[in-house]
């Protein structure tokens, strides 16, 4: 069943959540490391390997999805049977960008504790996510500003609007 594309939580949980997107969409490893907790946790399933503590979540990032640098990561707010989380857009060689992976948070009062990505691009589908999106991603200003548009363009395309 299609999830809502807005995220569930309180303010402060939804605080945290939008400082991931703009940090890992800015490839911001210091601004990751202030939001996610010292026990942390990463997990990708299918992949077998998973990451515990921030120093090794942090490691695997500056080597392997932030590597490519700002830009290179879009994140579309989804909430996953009631946990906050993102549809990942990865940039590709044309620009667009294409639905990768869906990244599911656990958020405590004392920051992000456990991050699951799904590795999967037939999940877009389930989340009632495009496939892939132009430039609707590269709206400027704040994160929420960009949620914002990009929400309203999923329910307008969903036909839910009023």
């Amino acid at each position: 069943m299609p999830s809502s594309p807005e995220p569930s939580g309180d303010a402060a949980a939804q605080a945290l959540v939008d400082r991931f997107a703009a940090a890992f969409e800015n490839a911001d490893l210091a601004a990751l490391a202030e939001i996610l907790r010292e026990d942390v946790a990463l997990e990708m399933p299918p992949m077998p390997a998973w990451f515990a503590g921030r120093e090794a979540v942090l490691r695997f990032y500056a080597t392997a999805p932030l590597a490519a640098g700002p830009g290179a990561f879009r994140m579309v707010p989804v909430d996953a049977n009631g946990e906050q989380g993102f549809g990942v857009y990865r940039r590709q060689p044309d620009g667009a960008f294409a639905f990768h992976a869906i990244a599911i948070l656990t958020v405590t009062p004392t920051g992000i504790s456990r991050i699951v990505t799904f590795i999967d691009s037939r999940l877009a589908g389930p989340f009632g996510l495009p496939a892939e999106m132009g430039d609707l991603l590269g709206t400027p200003g704040p994160p929420e500003a960009r949620f914002a548009r990009l929400r309203l363009e999923l329910l307008v395309d969903r036909g839910t609007s009023s």
